[in-house]
């Protein structure tokens, strides 16, 4: 087997042009984008959403991410036996196609146990009480890539620690079919 050599290099610089894998992944119409957003959490409250993989061999490698205005966490658990809830949109990133994803993103049912905690993530603080109260906004994101089990749910979720508080839960991922 020959293997082409059509390495593109930029004009300008010299630099060698290259696609990470998952930016190639955008490219093929392989790479879809779920979030979910509340403005308005009081401390203790949560937002979640169940993905649940098909019994396949075409797996998803996923990135997930929380953001929020003041303090939480936010949590991925695998196994879970929650119920799923209504199905939820997610988007392709590459606009122009018209694949769709074989995972199912639902909101939180009810029911059943969380799962395997197999991350954890938590953002932004609170220091001080009273007049002397100092909050801030945080992020958290895994750098590690989730090749996620096949025929298996998923609980993402995040809890504020703080009232008044706005979260964002964010999964990327791209489905691909090992060689």
């Amino acid at each position: 087997m020959s293997v082409s050599n059509n390495n593109q290099v930029d004009k300008t610089t010299g630099a060698q042009n290259v696609l990470d894998y998952p930016h190639h992944e955008i490219h093929g119409g392989s790479h879809y984008t779920y979030h979910m957003y509340n403005a308005s959490m009081a401390s203790g409250d949560s937002i979640a959403f169940i993905v649940t993989t098909p019994n396949t061999t075409k797996w998803a490698h996923a990135l997930f991410s929380g953001s929020s205005a003041f303090k939480f966490v936010y949590e991925l658990y695998e196994d879970t036996t929650h119920d799923a809830g209504a199905a939820e949109s997610f988007y392709n990133n590459n606009r122009n196609s018209s694949n769709s994803g074989t995972v199912a993103i639902n909101t939180f049912g009810s029911g059943g146990s969380n799962g395997t905690l197999i991350e954890a993530q938590s953002g932004g603080f609170a220091t001080g009480n009273g007049a002397n109260l100092r909050l801030g906004g945080g992020e958290g994101r895994a750098d590690n890539e989730w090749i996620l089990k096949q025929n298996t749910k998923y609980l993402v979720r995040a809890e504020s620690f703080t009232d008044a508080n706005n979260i964002q839960l964010n999964m990327t991922w791209y489905e691909h079919t090992n060689k």
